[in-house]
């Protein structure tokens, strides 16, 4: 499978780029605007040694930066796993070391 195959947020964001991708309270997030938040993502990612079949544990809210964080995670290649932030931290630490997790994204606003 093609990594083009792997990207249905860009091949949506190249059909309809003003159409709304998402929801989160009052707030429209366009397609395009998703996908280039999902993009700064990938970079920023693999810039920290994020690439194919790397573990991430995802300790996030439902949110925009959340769906960007799996995107982003996706065009890399790498395996997410997430977990639940109201977890205590006992649990997601055994989480993360039976995950075999490389690394964790974690929306500290909310741990």
């Amino acid at each position: 499978m093609s990594a083009r195959e792997l990207d249905p947020l860009r091949d949506q964001a190249m059909r309809t780029p003003e159409a709304p991708a998402l929801r989160c309270g009052e707030t429209i997030f366009t397609y395009a605007v998703l996908d280039a938040h999902a993009q700064r993502l990938k970079q920023q990612f693999g810039d920290a040694g994020i690439g194919d079949g790397a573990r991430v544990g995802v300790m996030m809210e439902a949110s925009a930066a959340s769906v960007a964080t799996l995107f982003a995670l996706l065009r890399l290649k790498a395996v997410a796993v997430c977990l639940n932030v109201r977890n205590p931290d006992d649990v997601l630490a055994a989480q993360l070391r039976e995950l075999g997790a490389e690394r964790a994204i974690v929306d500290v606003d909310n741990r």
